[in-house]
């Protein structure tokens, strides 16, 4: 576990240090096996221009953030992130059923999660802001043909996802959170989708938070200005802008 903490004591250009070849490319703190379990103080700084893509295959969920997995003894507070853009790409599984049994009620579910600030939060994140950043989670369902003798066999699931503004998947606190300007291109016909510009899926706790972006979808979504699915506790919270989906 990475319990250190830090204080980002300058502003970061991501862009301009990959540009003049200091730096290859930005790779997300924490993850599958590493969550971040210290503190990280943004000391009121920006970080500009941070790209990131996770892609995972076999898994039943891949998930993403500038920050991927904050522990339950991890603090994320006081910084900005700005013209960011974070992915989280499901490559699928191998799960293969015969075709007669085929049904969304015993589809295998795998999960494409993303957040902008944290993929998965267990613990704290606390005064930040995404401003004028890009959340994109990837993947299909599948239905592939696998065989068709002697049984007629497929390579099934359903991908759900979830995307959110600050957190993907809120499992601790988020307080005090600023959105304005996110991004959430359109991912098209999808399965299932929780949206929100703060929080995709809420389990936790959200406060005192704001969003001021407007959000759209084509896809089923479930769509929130604040959080897609709660399952958690909100309160004091506003959001301001536009939603539109075409079904959900």
């Amino acid at each position: 576990y990475l319990k250190q903490s830090y204080v980002l004591k300058t502003d970061i250009d991501f862009a301009k240090l990959i540009e003049n070849g200091k730096l290859e490319k930005f790779e997300p703190i924490g993850g599958n096996k590493f969550a971040f379990e210290g503190v990280f103080d943004g000391n009121g700084k920006t970080i500009f221009g941070a790209k990131s893509e996770i892609s995972v295959q076999g898994s039943d969920s891949v998930f993403n953030g500038f920050f991927r997995y904050v522990g339950e003894n991890g603090v994320v507070k006081n910084l900005t992130l700005e013209n960011c853009l974070i992915k989280s790409n499901h490559l699928g599984i191998d799960s293969v059923m015969e075709i007669n049994n085929l049904s969304s009620d015993n589809f295998p579910k795998v999960y494409s999660v993303v957040g902008g600030i944290v993929g998965v939060n267990k613990g704290l994140v606390d005064s930040v802001r995404f401003v004028n950043g890009s959340a994109l989670a990837l993947g299909s369902t599948s239905t592939k043909v696998v065989s068709v003798s002697p049984k007629s066999t497929v390579n099934a699931y359903m991908m759900n996802y979830v995307v959110g503004g600050i957190v993907g998947l809120n499992l601790g606190r988020v307080n005090r959170a600023y959105v304005n300007g996110l991004g959430i291109p359109s991912h098209g016909m999808t399965t299932i989708m929780y949206m929100g510009g703060i929080v995709g899926s809420n389990k936790g706790f959200v406060s005192l938070s704001l969003n001021e972006s407007s959000l759209s979808d084509s896809s089923p979504s479930m769509l929130g200005g604040i959080c897609g699915l709660n399952e958690g506790v909100i309160e004091n919270v506003k959001m301001s802008g536009d939603m539109a989906t075409t079904d959900g």
